[in-house]
């Protein structure tokens, strides 16, 4: 698995002078036509965030890229996408509601050197992450009627 740290040794290396490179992305259940934002932390500089083709092949296994310009130094990789629940048409997503209020998205996103987190969106905005559902933080998903 990649560090994505800053402290580490470079996950890839690139030849010096390079300011352009094409990520390639993978994705299993996520939604074909659905696009990535890929984003680039520099270890100094702004960030600055980019998206993806969309995810073609099936929901099961899909593909997209993303065209990227390099800062100087080191960079940390990171994606994230959001899908609506109803958007998945060949396998409805079922979530139903947190604390009585619907939920209407889900975003997955990468983390540096970790796990890919969680979080689900309610109708308001409020995003509550996978662990306060599941590890008994109060909010509770409710059956979808």
């Amino acid at each position: 698995m990649p560090s994505g740290s800053f402290n580490l040794p470079p996950d890839v290396s690139l030849p010096v002078g390079t300011t352009t490179a094409t990520v390639q992305l993978a994705a299993s259940g996520i939604p074909t036509g659905t696009t990535i934002a890929v984003t680039m932390t520099p270890n100094k500089g702004a960030p600055s965030t980019v998206m993806s083709t969309a995810l073609s092949g099936t929901q099961s296994s899909s593909t997209a890229s993303a065209d990227v310009t390099l800062a100087t130094g080191v960079i940390v990789i990171s994606a994230q996408v959001t899908i609506t629940v109803a958007q998945a048409d060949s396998a409805p997503i079922l979530i139903g509601s947190i604390d009585g209020e619907k939920v209407e998205k889900i975003r997955i996103a990468t983390a540096w050197g970790g796990a890919s987190s969680l979080t689900y969106i309610t109708a308001s905005g409020r995003e509550v992450p996978a662990e306060a559902v599941f590890s008994g933080g109060g909010a509770r998903p409710a059956p979808k009627t």
